[in-house]
């Protein structure tokens, strides 16, 4: 599989977008735990909702309106499970829309 990133959007040569989800998936792990460790220091959850959104959630909803269409349901539902998480351990309070 041939890929080539564009603006921080991974593409492959097959036009579908499972790298690209796979690299946010990553990042996303990554972003969690350290808004996790941020929680357990006692940020209030205003602001821990405004860091959520700042971090999380613009990585994940970057470029979604160019990629989205490309995406595949499973895809799709790795990216719901990620928004899931962030909302179980109580680090965003808000509704987030992928873009689809």
């Amino acid at each position: 599989m041939n890929t080539l990133k564009v603006l921080g959007v991974t593409l492959q040569s097959d036009l579908r977008m499972t790298a690209h989800i796979d690299n946010i998936a990553t990042r996303a792990g990554q972003t969690i735990y350290a808004l996790k460790l941020v929680k357990s220091h006692g940020l209030s959850l205003q602001l821990l909702n405004t860091v959520t959104h700042s971090t999380l959630f613009s990585v994940m909803t970057y470029a979604s309106p160019a990629w989205i269409g490309f995406a595949n349901a499973e895809d799709l539902k790795r990216l719901e499970a990620i928004i899931a998480r962030a909302q179980r351990w109580g680090l965003s309070s808000t509704t987030v829309s992928i873009g689809y």
